[in-house]
């Protein structure tokens, strides 16, 4: 049997994006929360393990509570990794803030399954972050073609990636046959992948399939 293939960090954070329930929150979580603590601890100096835990408890808070601020045109990581950032520094200008588990359990997350401890081991094996830079950084380029698209290449493309809508519904919302959105849809793959190979074949050959 086929090896699954393993989602990046942009898929995950575009799955909660969507979603926005607790299943797609603990993927999300499982995923980046490594990273992240890393980043804290060797760029800001939260060598601490409480005040570390507590600024990555504050992080994924924001994440839940501001993921509607979230652009999904521009890279997962950079909001994700500049909340943290955010969150660092205030720790070491005014210490840590504490929440509560059950202050926010009072907001419909079970944060017990998902807190305790801080310490779960990921569900998705970690990317190095030079990897996962080039991934959002591939991303980036692929949404930057898909507007630059004609217009029923850029509607196929945008419903299919982003709004992750199925096919059918994008042949419904349109008024277009379904054969017809199919099409287009590998129509508009190939002009982004031609677009984005000519400036970064390094980039393509590296990570891109169509």
């Amino acid at each position: 049997m086929a090896k699954q293939k393993q989602k990046s960090l942009q898929q995950i954070g575009l799955d909660f994006f969507n979603n926005r329930d607790d299943k797609s929150f603990q993927v999300l979580y499982n995923r980046i929360k490594p990273g992240l603590s890393k980043y804290v601890r060797e760029k800001y100096g939260c060598d601490d393990y409480q005040t570390r835990e507590a600024v990555l408890l504050n992080t994924f808070k924001n994440i839940w509570e501001k993921i509607d601020q979230y652009d999904p045109y521009y890279a997962f990581s950079t909001w994700a990794y500049r909340i943290a950032r955010n969150e660092a520094l205030l720790s070491k200008r005014y210490g840590a803030r504490n929440y509560s588990l059950d202050g926010m359990q009072e907001m419909g997350i079970n944060m017990t399954a998902k807190y305790s401890g801080l310490s779960s081991t990921p569900e998705y094996e970690f990317f190095e972050p030079t990897q996962e830079e080039e991934m959002d950084r591939l991303y980036k380029l692929v949404l930057d073609e898909i507007r630059n698209l004609p217009g029923v290449y850029k509607i196929v493309l945008t419903g299919q990636l982003i709004k992750k809508q199925q096919l059918a519904e994008i042949a419904t919302e349109q008024g277009w046959p379904l054969n017809t959105v199919k099409t287009r849809v590998r129509k508009a793959k190939s002009l982004v992948y031609k677009a984005i190979a000519e400036k970064h074949p390094k980039l393509v050959e590296k990570y891109y399939t169509i």
